[in-house]
Parts: structure tokens; sequence; C-alpha cells
């Protein structure tokens, strides 16, 4: 399971490498409007022809119908998830790690432009980079990491790599440093997989719960992080810029944040994390 959820996060994340390029071509509202686009048209995709996050009942109604009881079924399958003892415990710490990730892509461009006077299109390259990184880590690297690491430890490395890159992030001394920053930038994400593989082994010890529906509702719960967590980043930042303070405080945040989860991490039964793909 490790190995098919990288697989989706690589080609879910393909947009990353196409989007910036287009960036530099196309400018103002009409990158705004494509960019949106491609993020409706995913979400509808998904919502609509995507049938294993829903309810057996559902498959059999009509398209409208099963877009609608899919996304009901994705909330009603979070409060299965937190009425779990060993997904409630998980939850938040897999929560944080995936806010942190999401703040930190949100205030990046704003912290090259204020330290190295980067705009859109000077910042779109490493944007491509950090998403063909990613493309490689979840596509060629992430078995051989699993096979080393088991669940538990694959999840771990994460959050070690993600405090790591959100250091470097903060230290960077030049614009060159960038693409080093944004090669590496992948090894954190692989602990994306590594979440969605866990939630589908323990989703099948729920009653009432299948990995279809776990996923399903775990996938709401982020998309509603994704949301709420970048805006938060975003105003640590402009303290930090209004204040005159370190200008890289959001990423000395998150990488506390990430070694919070790491000793959570650590702490929590090995029963949690089943070393089964």
């Amino acid at each position: 399971r490790v190995r098919m959820f990288g697989r989706l996060s690589a080609l879910t994340n393909l947009e990353g490498i196409a989007t910036p390029l287009f960036v530099i071509l196309v400018h103002g509202k009409h990158a705004v409007i494509l960019l949106a686009c491609v993020r409706l048209a995913a979400v509808l995709t998904v919502i609509c022809f995507v049938p294993e996050s829903r309810p057996p009942a559902s498959l059999r109604s009509s398209l409208c119908a099963n877009g609608r009881l899919a996304f009901l079924s994705r909330w009603q399958g979070v409060s299965k998830l937190c009425s779990d003892k060993s997904l409630r415990s998980f939850l938040p710490l897999a929560f944080v790690a995936a806010g942190t990730g999401a703040g930190i892509n949100a205030i990046a461009l704003f912290f090259c432009k204020a330290k190295f006077g980067l705009t859109r299109e000077t910042f779109a390259p490493y944007v491509s980079v950090g998403t063909v990184s990613n493309a490689i880590v979840q596509l060629i690297l992430i078995q051989p990491l699993f096979r080393m690491m088991g669940l538990r430890g694959l999840f771990a490395f994460s959050l070690v790599a993600g405090s790591v890159n959100c250091i470097l992030y903060a230290l960077v001394p030049s614009p060159g440093w960038l693409y080093l920053l944004a090669g590496l930038s992948g090894f954190p994400n692989v602990g994306v997989p590594a979440i969605q593989a866990l939630m589908s082994n323990l989703s099948e010890s729920v009653p009432g719960m299948t990995p279809g529906v776990a996923l399903g509702a775990l996938q709401a719960v982020q998309s509603l992080i994704m949301i709420l967590i970048p805006p938060v980043f975003q105003g640590i930042f402009a303290i930090a810029a209004r204040e005159h303070v370190l200008l890289s405080l959001p990423f000395l945040v998150a990488a506390v944040c990430n070694v919070i989860c790491l000793v959570v991490l650590l702490c929590l039964p090995k029963s949690y994390f089943p070393d089964s793909e």
C-alpha cells in the first residue's frame, strides 16, 4: 500500500511541475484562473468519478447523487475515525505534520521575495524542481525506504527530513541554494503515503469502517487543514516582517512542530504500525 499511495501522491502532484512554468508565461489573473480551473477539475473528478471512498449503497445511484453522497460520507467518516482509540491517538499527529508542510508552502514565496527579491516568475522554477523531487522520491525511493524502516520509521524519517529542511530554509544564504533545498524537499513528503497506508491498515479493525471510507474522511480533514493552516503561517510571517524580527520564524515554528510530532510518534505503541504493504 505504501508504494501505491506513493505513486498516487506523485501523479496527483504533476500539476506542480507544469503550473509554475505556465506562471512564467501567463501573468496576472490568467494564471490564477488557470490554476483555479485545474483545482476545480481535480475536485470534481474525485467527487464524481472515484467510487472507492463511497459506501457500497451509493454506488448504484446516479452520478449527481453519487457525488453528493460521496461528499457527505467523507465527513461522516470523520466521526468514525475520531471514535476509535488507535486512530484518535494518531490523527492529531498526522494533521499537525500535514499542516506544517502546507503552512511552509504558503509562505515560501513571501519569504524568498522579502529575503532575496524573488518574483513569481523567478520563484516558479524552484517549485518545479521541488515537484520533480517529490515525484522521484514517491515513484522510486519510497519502497526501498519502507523496506528499511517500516511504517513507523518512514513517518519518523519524514518528520526529521521536514525539520532539517525547515532549518536549512531558515539559514539559506543565497537564492542558488534554493535549488538544493528544492531537490531535497521530496523526502519530507514520504510521510503522506505512510499516513495513508497506516490509516488504511488501522481502519480494518474499526467496526463499520473500510479503508476507502477512512481515506476519504482523512482527505476531507486534510483539505480543511490546507485551508486553515496556511493563513496561520502567513500571519506569523506578517508579524515577523512587521516587527523586524526573524523572517525565518515560520520555518522555525514548523521545525519545532515536527520535532514535537516526532517525540509523540516515538511514544506511540509499536502495535499501531504494522509493517505491511
